[in-house]
């Protein structure tokens, strides 16, 4: 079976609220869109008006090739990505009060099995969510 390498992430400023992103991951197999609690395959080809989330790359020299190995998501709709076991990636939601809603922020949790174990064993016990399925 074929592993789902991350390639890139790109994001926006959501148009109907202010501190929300749409969040795409570009894979191996196509494009993931992050909808809050579940992550879709999408046709998507717009990346030229979004921004990159450039530290992909410190990460993937850092540790080489990324996979998404596991996604799991907390009752407030936080979503942690297991990145090749080595890290988490987390897209939260943080309150700011100059802001209606809260507002989205991207966390980078490295030495999840040193420093940050307590996270990593925090994330084993968020409910999973199922990848959709690759066609291969």
């Amino acid at each position: 079976m074929s592993k789902l390498e991350l390639i890139n992430i790109f994001y926006r400023q959501n148009k109907d609220i202010p501190g929300y992103m749409d969040i795409f991951f570009e894979t191996n197999f196509g494009v993931l869109k992050y909808n809050i609690t579940s992550l879709d395959f999408r046709k998507f080809n717009e990346f030229g008006e979004m921004n990159r989330g450039s530290e992909i790359d410190n990460l993937r020299n850092k540790y080489g090739k990324l996979y998404i190995d596991e996604v799991r998501i907390t009752y407030d709709s936080n979503m942690y990505l297991l990145i090749s076991g080595k890290f988490i990636l987390a897209i939260e939601y943080i309150l700011n009060l100059d802001f209606k809603h809260s507002v989205q922020e991207f966390r980078i949790i490295e030495d999840i099995y040193g420093a940050n174990k307590t996270d990593f064993e925090d994330f084993k016990e968020l409910d999973i969510i199922e990848l959709p399925s690759l066609s291969v």
